[in-house]
């Protein structure tokens, strides 16, 4: 029997690691290797390749393999049997249970953690060809590409990294779905034609993590590895893998979450879908980082009840059943929206009447954010603000770096959300998603400086009210809202019109060359915000609802509302 003591011993001198031969594997491994050699120079590495099921049967599907575990119970038997001392995993292909013995001793930085597109006509999801044949066999892929593209065709797509990428580029596909980090662990972010945002589709729970995981009773080697352990990522790992294990889920449920740290708490998201993607249900929940686990546990259980709930909807009629539904905003936008829809029953038509463009001329804007340091408050009224400011500085060789002397301020969760992804932190966000509300709540105070990012057709209210409370206010556009063409739709038989912005509003009027009154005689309008309707009454629209929370969800909880009163109505 080997000697505890002396087996400590040999382990100051020399480790093994033990991983998978795919070359996404092998750099995860060696990835941490070389972070082990940065702490103790003197050990000695050595990495042993472990072939596992999930490689051995290339074919079968991998809910047909046993679900999770594929990829890793070979090598934790290693680990067991002493064969190796050290065992690297993608996180997501580890159980939530970790077997008897054994304990994840660090959880390094995570990387990019979302789903990306590859394709070889080099477009997006939205952009792909009618009937698209997009390669994955991930449920959870499967169940949300449905919901966005319900026109595709899944095609079953099995092999590591570089085996997916070439079948990509063959007639067999019209696109493929991978996660982000491991083509750009490889050197080949190139070749992805879209990032799919953690907003539109959730990844697997510990995507974009490694797990380094030893023997239990190895608490020299734990002492060791502990220093490559991230707290956030951990924290975030473990909300999202608790809420896996409460759902008792695998490859076979479609299932995702995305943690994440918000304003110094940890904001946890979560879906369960069905295997088509007709019923989605998501939810949100935020807490203190510590109670990780138990934000992964109370989430499932508030899904669990909100997916009981849905079905009971369906047996008894949806809302927006059979209702089609008009969606005015950005063609870019839409897919969150008209998931929402088709959940309730209803079924969404994109009419965009409006689209973004970059500047024309960066030079208000450059010199701006040549003195962002000057400022006390960065304001930003809009997510497409976010990305267009955050285009222009890699344009320009900047990070976001350079509004780190500043506070920041978000006109609503989806701006926050997309600072947050930007590294920025969100000091401030109103009660109520208006620009008004801004310059009433904004904690600024007399004589300092803001700089507004905004679009170029925004109201001036909000530079107008802050410079009354004495506030030095620089405004300056950061990108253009354009008309689009107006796609082919018949608008007659449309049950309802919806307006996100007061632009929106503006462009659809316009676009029908006065004929929207007639159109909407028949059709119900459905406004964001008070704002946005006011727009609407002025341009002679009927506003038959507003969105009491002025956000997306909103304006959908808005249409149920409205529609349910009219049933409810109608049985009386």
């Amino acid at each position: 029997m080997t000697n505890h003591k002396s087996e400590i011993e040999n382990l100051k001198s020399k480790i093994i690691i033990g991983t998978r031969g795919s070359a996404l594997a092998r750099w995860q491994a060696q990835h941490v290797r070389d972070a082990l050699k940065q702490i103790a120079p003197n050990l000695e590495i050595e990495i042993q390749i472990i072939k596992t099921t999930g490689d051995q049967d290339q074919t079968r599907a991998l809910a047909d393999l046993g679900s999770l575990g594929v990829f890793t119970k070979e090598i934790e038997h290693a680990l067991l049997a002493h064969a190796i001392d050290l065992a690297v995993h993608s996180l997501k292909d580890l159980p939530t249970e970790i077997a008897d013995g054994l304990v994840i001793a660090a959880m390094p930085t995570r990387a990019d953690p979302r789903d990306c597109i590859v394709s070889r006509h080099g477009v997006g999801l939205t952009q792909l060809p009618r009937g698209a044949r997009i390669g994955t066999s991930s449920a959870r892929r499967t169940a949300q590409l449905l919901a966005l593209r319900p026109d595709a065709h899944i095609i079953p797509l099995r092999g590591n990294v570089d085996t997916r990428m070439k079948k990509a580029q063959t007639a067999e596909y019209d696109a493929i779905v991978l996660a982000a980090a491991g083509i750009t662990r490889l050197g080949r972010a190139s070749e992805i034609t879209e990032y799919l945002t953690v907003e539109a589709f959730l990844p697997d729970p510990g995507q974009g993590a490694l797990a380094i995981e030893i023997r239990a009773a190895d608490t020299e080697l734990a002492a060791r590895v502990a220093q490559l352990d991230h707290a956030p990522t951990r924290a975030a790992v473990t909300a999202e893998r608790a809420f896996l294990r409460a759902l008792g889920g695998g490859c076979r449920m479609p299932i995702g979450a995305y943690a994440e740290t918000r304003n110094d708490s940890l904001h946890l998201r979560g879906l369960i879908a069905s295997d088509d993607g007709s019923r989605m249900t998501r939810g949100e929940i935020s807490g203190n980082a510590q109670d990780a686990e138990k934000l992964g546990a109370a989430l499932a259980t508030q899904l669990k009840v909100a997916a009981t709930l849905v079905v009971a909807q369906q047996s008894q009629g949806l809302p927006l059943q059979n209702k089609k539904i008009l969606i005015t905003r950005a063609h870019e936008q839409a897919a969150i929206f008209a998931e929402k829809i088709r959940a309730l029953g209803g079924e969404p038509v994109e009419f965009p009447t409006i689209d973004f463009a970059p500047l024309e001329n960066f030079r208000k804007l450059d010199h701006a954010l040549a003195r962002a340091s000057e400022f006390d408050w960065i304001v930003f009224t809009s997510a497409n603000g976010v990305r267009y400011v955050a285009e222009r500085l890699r344009e320009l060789g900047l990070t976001p770096a350079i509004f780190a002397t500043a506070q920041i301020a978000a006109i609503g969760p989806a701006t926050a959300q997309a600072l947050a992804q930007l590294g920025l932190h969100v000091e401030f966000v109103p009660t109520k998603y208006l620009g008004e509300q801004i310059a009433i709540e904004l904690p600024i105070a007399r004589g300092q400086r803001a700089l507004l990012l905004r679009a170029d057709i925004a109201s001036d209210l909000l530079e107008k009210k802050l410079s009354e409370r004495g506030i030095a206010v620089t405004n300056l556009a950061v990108y253009r809202t354009i008309t689009p063409v107006a796609s082919a739709v018949e608008l007659s038989a449309i049950d309802a019109v919806t307006f996100s912005s007061s632009s929106t509003a503006r462009n659809f009027v316009a676009m029908l060359n006065g004929t929207a009154e007639a159109l909407l005689t028949r059709a119900m309008v459905f406004c964001i915000g008070p704002v946005t309707a006011e727009t609407a009454r002025e341009l002679g629209l009927r506003v038959d609802a507003v969105a009491s929370e002025h956000t997306i969800d909103g304006l959908v909880d808005a249409m149920a509302k409205y529609y349910e009163v009219i049933a409810s109505a109608a049985k009386q």
